[in-house]
């Protein structure tokens, strides 16, 4: 066996010549890379190393693109469930906010009272309590997002001799995560901002 290695990417592990490798128990090598000459047909060659290993089904040749999908869909998967987990992740996120909202006006019933009492409006009451709302949902998309990418560029430096040498940044998925941050804020605003325009002026300013 010989071969010439201007990198690790695409593979791992150990090099062993054909000598060393009749030590192991499986000595059959588990992948093999053949690179064609210039004009060679790429479709013929893997029919007929194909038809060569006919005997041997669990032995296949592909063209390096067949294994870049492979790994493409597998990273998809992973994605997927990542984003499901993000989901429930926001889902709690809304449960979050609406408690501290919550709880933010009960304890300032006295100052909404007195907010009503001369001269706000239940419109901006409500707009308030949106605002407030959609602060502390951007402030934690833009912290969760700071500290996402920057654990993703470490991995990527560390990783970047061994098939990670791109480092690629997701802005339009980052852009849309904080569009639904504003939207997560908005939404879970207005039970809160049901719960302060219901409160009784009189009530509100009488309360200690």
């Amino acid at each position: 066996m010989s071969a010439v290695i201007e990198s690790a990417a695409g593979g791992n592990g150990m090099f062993l010549s054909n000598e060393q490798a009749d030590n192991f128990a499986n000595p059959r090598p588990l992948q093999t890379m053949v690179q064609l000459d210039d004009g060679a047909d790429k479709e013929r060659v893997i029919e007929e190393i194909n038809m060569i290993f006919d005997d041997s089904p669990e032995i296949a040749a592909a063209d390096i693109g067949v294994l870049t999908d492979q790994l493409t869909m597998i990273f998809d998967v992973m994605l997927m469930v990542v984003q499901i987990l993000l989901g429930v992740a926001m889902l709690i996120a809304v449960i979050g906010v609406v408690n501290t909202l919550t709880l933010s006006v009960l304890e300032r019933t006295r100052e909404l009272g007195l907010l009503r009492a001369i001269g706000m409006s239940r419109g901006q009451v409500t707009g308030m309590v949106i605002v407030e709302s959609i602060v502390i949902s951007v402030f934690g998309a833009l912290l969760g997002l700071a500290i996402g990418a920057g654990l993703g560029i470490a991995a990527q430096q560390v990783l970047k001799d061994d098939m990670l040498d791109v480092l690629a940044m997701p802005w339009g998925t980052m852009v849309g995560y904080l569009v639904a941050a504003v939207v997560i804020g908005t939404v879970a605003a207005l039970i809160p901002a049901f719960r302060a325009n219901r409160l009784n002026v009189l009530d509100a300013i009488s309360y200690e």
